[in-house]
């Protein structure tokens, strides 16, 4: 005879109950249902499944699926037991994570919108910044053949993944990822559709081009873009522009002036860094009253709240190496640990947090002891609380910050200034003759 399964209820002041509150603020109240009469694995348990895993800390994937399907039967432990391999986990995911993935990142960008309250807009735009990085997978035939390898240096095969972050909050607003080999730019693209009307992109050196520009203008967006020695501008090509405004050049390569498609207006700022280095940023809002260029150095300056947000992703989340030996799987891990580092940004996201600085290590410390049930050897400080404390110290640098060991000086790569020539008299004809068609 077969005696029922006894569980523990969990009381509203166990920690891991208020991981669960918490975490069900964030996911969707329709289309993840909980209970699925056919398969032991329900939508909503597999993403929870999916996002424990990345929260949770181990060696290998066996390990970290252990520890997740543990709490999910703590969490639900009147519900049937999800299935306790991680092959059926992993097969199952791959089959409906894309279905997944929108159901979540649409309630995530609702929930973001909502915790980030004035910090939504900054200057009057909702200002994203964008940059790539590479992820590596482990060397396998299959991973090898897939994602190939980028250049000699990393021998290894790699992904490269590219993210939209929201700057004021740092908290991811969508990705994209590709082979080795793949074009940020390309990937770039693909994300326009998600970004609101009236975004503001920040972008490093790396975007700059005709058809990243052409596109964000397409679609109705601005942007800021750090552009480089690889860029050829046209100065006083005249125009609907003001004359006298030193500030306007065009960019118009060689191979769209033969075809007769007209150049873009742009706005140029020549700046310094804090190191005496110049720069020169393009901007395509003309409308100084808008956006002006304390503004523009700015949203600039925040751009390396991407980096910092790249950090948490590989350190503090030990997301630098996907672990799936095959590329099916390495391309769903990669997925969720990205919703993963997401939603543990949400979480912790508060006026506190975005006007002190986040510090996800804190946040993820607190998340893993409710995890692990570590806080009964503590004072039972509640979840929300130690969330809402997770902020950075305030430290600040007295001394250049140097490599203790050697090298000392690190290889840093000289970003030059474009190239801007005065616009000939053939190519000011050519232009107002296209202006004239156009009207």
């Amino acid at each position: 005879m077969a005696h029922p399964r006894p569980f523990r209820s969990l009381s509203p002041s166990d920690s891991l109950d208020q991981l669960r509150r918490h975490v069900a603020d964030l996911l969707p109240q329709r289309g993840l249902p909980l209970i699925d009469r056919a398969r032991r694995w329900s939508d909503r348990l597999l993403v929870l499944g999916a996002v424990l895993m990345c929260w949770g800390a181990g060696p290998a994937l066996h390990d970290r699926f252990a520890l997740a399907r543990s709490c999910l039967v703590q969490l639900y432990p009147s519900r049937r037991r999800p299935g306790g391999g991680y092959g059926g986990f992993i097969d199952r995911l791959v089959r409906h994570s894309g279905r997944l993935l929108g159901v979540v990142a649409r309630s995530l960008r609702g929930v973001l919108i909502e915790r980030a309250g004035g910090h939504w807009r900054t200057a009057g735009f909702v200002v994203f910044g964008v940059d790539g990085t590479k992820i590596s997978v482990p060397r396998t035939d299959a991973n090898l053949a897939d994602f190939e390898v980028a250049s000699r240096t990393h021998a290894g095969p790699e992904m490269l993944l590219t993210c939209l972050f929201h700057l004021a909050t740092r908290s991811l607003w969508s990705f994209r990822h590709d082979k080795a080999k793949g074009s940020e730019r390309g990937l770039l693209q693909q994300m326009l559709p998600d970004l609101p009307n009236d975004s503001l992109v920040v972008a490093d050196a790396g975007f700059v081009g005709w058809n990243t520009i052409t596109a964000l203008i397409d679609a109705g967006q601005h942007f800021v873009i750090r552009a480089g020695a690889n860029v050829n501008l046209i100065t006083r090509l005249g125009g609907h522009v003001r004359r006298d405004y030193d500030g306007i050049v065009h960019l118009w390569p060689e191979r769209k002036r033969q075809k007769n498609v007209p150049p873009v207006v742009l706005r140029r700022l020549l700046v310094r860094d804090r190191r005496g280095r110049e720069m020169c940023l393009l901007c395509n809002v003309l409308d100084t009253e808008r956006l002006d260029d304390a503004t523009i150095l700015k949203l600039y300056a925040a751009r390396w709240g991407v980096e910092v947000a790249y950090r948490w992703l590989k350190h503090t989340l030990a997301g630098r190496k996907m672990l799936s030996t095959s590329p099916a799987h390495a391309r769903v891990e990669l997925d969720w640990t990205m919703i993963g580092l997401w939603m543990l940004t949400l979480l912790a996201l508060s006026e506190r947090t975005i006007r002190d600085g986040l510090s996800l290590a804190t946040a993820l410390r607190a998340i893993r002891e409710a995890m692990t049930h570590r806080h009964r050897r503590r004072r039972r400080t509640p979840l929300a609380a130690r969330l809402l404390a997770a902020c950075t110290d305030g430290y600040r640098r007295r001394r250049p910050k140097s490599k203790r060991h050697w090298p000392r000086r690190a290889r840093i790569h000289r970003c030059k200034l474009p190239s801007a020539r005065t616009a000939t008299p053939r190519e000011i004809a050519k232009y107002q003759a296209i202006l004239a068609n156009a009207a």
